[in-house]
């Protein structure tokens, strides 16, 4: 059966196992394997920027909604061009003048919060360009990119969890665990590739043909 739903991927479930009494189970199975996702993917659909403004001499802003993980993290200063803030660990901001304030130049994080190094001396806006928690399935929820997308990674996902719950129905666990992990495998490297792909540039037969011109001249 074709799985684009949440209801139609619970009731792959249920096929599977035989059992049309998991209904409650088979939402354990799906939160389980959509934490994996969270764990294991960052992909361009997961990207999200966040937008705000420092507070004078508060050395935290919250973190982003959804957080995950930073891809940049920039700073506007006025009329010279945005600065980027570097990443240090919480140890190497220990070390750091505590209490210091100047221009923001490094960033950590601390518990539910990002702290910045040194504290701003002024009201910086920001933006943070990072990956986000994708939505999860539900019932008000019913769908989101990577069911839609790769509806495979989900149900062999579900599988294995329903196999770790009921036992190795059919001998088939491994086969669901090397779906699983070739799926996942290939989702990454098509992430990547559409990443890496190389513009072209085209052009007009027209303008190839026309002979060349002098910028300066325009001749």
């Amino acid at each position: 059966m074709t799985v684009s739903t949440y209801a139609e991927l619970k009731t792959a479930i249920g096929n599977y196992a035989a059992r049309g009494d998991l209904t409650d189970r088979a939402d354990e199975f799906i939160d389980k394997v959509e934490a994996k996702f969270r764990r294991r993917l960052r992909l361009r659909p997961m990207e999200a920027t966040t937008t705000g403004t420092m507070v004078a001499d508060t050395p935290t802003i919250p973190l982003p909604l959804d957080f995950l993980q930073v891809l940049s993290f920039i700073f506007d200063i006025g009329s010279e061009n945005p600065r980027k803030l570097e990443f240090i660990t919480p140890e190497q901001g220990d070390a750091l003048e505590y209490g210091s304030s100047g221009t923001p130049r490094w960033y950590t994080f601390v518990g539910q919060a990002i702290r910045i190094y040194p504290t701003p001396d002024s009201a910086y806006d920001y933006t943070i360009r990072h990956y986000a928690k994708f939505a999860p399935l539900s019932a008000s929820n019913t769908t989101n990119f990577l069911l839609t997308e790769y509806p495979d990674a989900y149900e062999y996902g579900c599988y294995i969890e329903a196999c770790a719950y009921l036992g190795d129905i059919g001998g088939q666990l491994q086969v669901w665990v090397q779906g699983f992990e070739t799926t996942m495998a290939e989702i990454k490297k098509s992430d990547r590739c559409e990443r890496n792909r190389t513009p072209t540039m085209h052009f007009d037969p027209a303008l190839l043909g026309a002979g060349s011109s002098n910028i300066e001249t325009d001749s």
